[in-house]
This record gives structure tokens, sequence and C-alpha cells, in this order.
């Protein structure tokens, strides 16, 4: 075998003469005994090109997956917990704002007791003047049951708001219609 390294022309050369297919089919015809023979004859340690050749196998072996299937599939077990640490430092970040904005309520809620959580003082008043809306509105459209049933609903929620003058109009309204229907109570003309 020639001892020289071959040059680009040589290689051509041999490739064009064969040379180079009756040397890959001899060294194909090689037991391993007879390569690791050849290996150190030219002076190469024959474990050493084996183990350097099984990481190059193994590197085109991960090569070949990572372009096939986008990679290994290994767990992205880090980027999970780092997300879901993240989600715990927010809500314990909120949680805490929420305490410090509501102080009250929080103790009362931890105390079971209703001290610090009361509901808004015109509540009551605020649903009544809604359904006495409601009220004028259905008296509008001469739904007078309708309005009837609305200013009776406000006077249970809100007592005090029937002695505006508008609720007084509206009743005498509802009386006036039931009274032209022949189903009123005061027997006027």
């Amino acid at each position: 075998m020639d001892e020289r390294k071959r040059s680009p022309e040589d290689i051509l050369n041999a490739l064009d003469d064969g040379d180079i297919e009756d040397e890959v089919d001899r060294v194909a015809a090689l037991t391993s005994t007879d390569v690791d023979r050849e290996l150190a004859s030219a002076g190469e340690d024959p474990g050493a090109i084996g183990a350097g050749a099984h990481a190059a196998f193994e590197r085109g072996m991960h090569r070949r997956a990572k372009s096939l299937h986008g990679g290994p599939r290994r767990p992205h077990r880090g980027k999970y917990v780092r997300s879901w640490i993240g989600v715990a430092a927010v809500a314990t970040s909120i949680g805490f704002a929420a305490v410090a904005v509501n102080t009250p309520m929080f103790v009362a809620l931890l105390n079971g007791s209703n001290v610090g959580v009361t509901k808004p003082p015109d509540s009551d008043q605020a649903r009544a003047a809604a359904l006495r809306a409601e009220a004028s509105a259905a008296c509008a459209r001469g739904l007078m049951e309708v309005c009837r049933a609305r200013l009776d609903d406000a006077r249970t929620v809100d007592p005090g708001g029937e002695d505006t003058a508008e609720v007084r109009e509206l009743r005498k309204a509802i009386e006036g219609a039931a009274a032209s229907r022949g189903r009123g109570d005061d027997g006027g003309d």
C-alpha cells in the first residue's frame, strides 16, 4: 500500500482506475482481528480508533435523530419548574396586595365573623330606586299590574321611599286606571 498521502488528483485517478473499489472490497473482507493488526502495523492504536469510531457513530445518530424528530426527546422539567415558580410568585404577590388593601375583611374571614364585612349602606335604597324606575316605565307603557307589583316590591325593600311625590303620582295613576276599567274600590264617578 502507498505510504504517502494522496493528492486530490491521485484520488480521482484511483477512482477512475478502480483501485479504490478494490481496496474497499479487500478491507470489507477483513476480520476485526485483521483490521486491528493492519492498524497496529501502520502505527495506530486500534482501541483508540474503535472508541473514536463509537463516539463518532453516537454523534451521527444523535444528529440524525435531531434532524428527523426535532431533537432527542428529553423532559423539559427545568422549563416547567421555572414557569410554576413564576406563577406562584405572582399569585403570592396578588394575595399579599389583597390582604394589605382589605385587612379588616380578611381578619373577619379568618375569625369567622362579619366584623369589617358590610354591604354598602345605600344598597337597599338603590335597589328600591331601580324597582321604582321599572314601575314608572311600566306605567308609561300602560302595564298597570306590573307597575303596581314593582312599587309594592320597592315598598318592601325601602318603606321610607313610598312618601315621595313620584310614587304618590304612580299610585294615583294605577287607581285611576283601575277605576276606568271598573275594577277600582273608590266608587268614584
